[in-house]
């Protein structure tokens, strides 16, 4: 396997990771993707499998350049596999979702604008990959694959990612959280459509011993804007922020939290973050729309409204049924979603673009 990756470190431009080669081949840049497209070419690999992330891997400016891209590897008979890790649904894109979102142009304009991509991503690609069966009608001919689970919190507990020798007490107290805190993690890129504002004005209300850290750097379309700059000048008495977490501290921070809170107001993607809770065993609080996404009963999402949400971190905080009853909801997500069945699916897929590749081509020269 050959992974191709932007150029960040010139000093690094190719390493090899057991069996896989990382090649830091292309630039940011729009253009970049048709270079990494021509990289994948020349590599020879028969299949060539794309992330596509719309709110993080360019924006709308990198949208030609993608699609040229996977016209290329069409062309050049090696498939492409696309995982789309966003989903939306052009309907629901209007003023709120552009604002939300800090997409810099007219509502009507980004509707137009997703439904040619996400169309286009559908009729060019060999197979198309998403993440919830919720997005399965938005994209034609589409396949439902979860994210993949790698272990459990027993798992995580052996090898919690930390220092060696440091445990969750240890952990908690060396980051200022207190033995009778309420530890609530907020983790990953810090973005407004991640509903942080409204997370942090329900601790603000509930008080002690609710805690709440939001862990993690600012998202890198935020560069410039100091949005995470914001959020620490008006929470920073009464939360903590991390900035960057390394990676050998994350399993730190959810084995040390008592909860995991994803607070989305509205929900287009499968949540990295929600893998990492279950993975971990940490009971996760998600907002009604991301429960409804993942197919959680009503009564295991959460309202966020600040007071209402204040008021449901208060009775988890007690450690009563509700938290026991989290937690039971959370674990049950983990069912089919081990990366072994998730890896061995993606290789039948590989195999079918393969084969339906190499039989067109017989066809053609016949």
């Amino acid at each position: 396997m050959t992974v191709l990756a932007p150029a960040e470190d010139a000093d690094r431009s190719s390493e090899l990771d057991g069996r896989v080669r990382v090649r830091r081949c292309f630039s940011g840049r729009p253009a970049g993707l048709l270079k990494a497209g021509g990289a994948a070419l020349r590599s020879g690999a028969p299949v060539t499998h794309v992330q596509h992330e719309a709110f993080l891997f360019g924006g709308p400016e990198a949208v030609p350049g993608f699609l040229g891209c996977l016209a290329m590897l069409r062309g050049g008979g090696a498939g492409p596999v696309v995982t789309m890790h966003q989903v939306v649904s052009p309907e629901k894109i209007d003023r709120s979702f552009t604002e939300l979102h800090r997409v810099p142009i007219p509502a009507p304009l980004a509707r137009a604008g997703m439904s040619t991509l996400q169309g286009s991503i559908g009729r060019i690609a060999r197979r198309t990959i998403v993440h919830e069966t919720a997005f399965a009608g938005t994209v034609r001919r589409s396949v439902v694959l979860p994210l993949g689970l790698s272990r459990g919190r027993s798992d995580a507990t052996a090898d919690s990612g930390t220092r060696p020798g440091v445990f969750p007490a240890d952990f908690r107290a060396a980051n200022g959280i207190g033995p009778g805190d309420f530890l609530v993690l907020c983790f990953g890129f810090v973005a407004p459509y991640k509903g942080l504002e409204a997370a942090l004005t329900a601790a603000e209300l509930a008080g002690p011993p609710v805690h709440l850290v939001v862990a993690g750097a600012e998202h890198p379309r935020l560069a410039g804007t100091h949005y995470l700059d914001g959020l620490e000048r008006r929470f920073g008495a009464t939360a903590t922020f991390t900035g960057y977490v390394p990676e050998e501290d994350v399993s730190g921070w959810f084995q040390a939290a008592d909860v995991a809170l994803l607070a989305y107001p509205t929900a287009f993607s499968s949540s990295g973050v929600l893998a990492l809770a279950v993975e971990h065993g940490v009971p996760a609080l998600l907002s009604s729309a991301l429960g409804e996404l993942v197919g959680l009963p009503s009564r295991a999402g959460t309202s966020v409204e600040p007071s209402s949400l204040a008021e449901r971190l208060r009775t988890l905080a007690s450690r009563g049924t509700d938290l026991a009853e989290l937690a039971r909801w959370t674990s049950a997500l983990s069912e089919g979603r081990s990366w072994r069945n998730v890896a061995r699916r993606h290789l039948e897929i590989y195999e079918e673009v393969t084969n339906a590749q190499r039989a067109a081509s017989r066809s053609q020269r016949a």
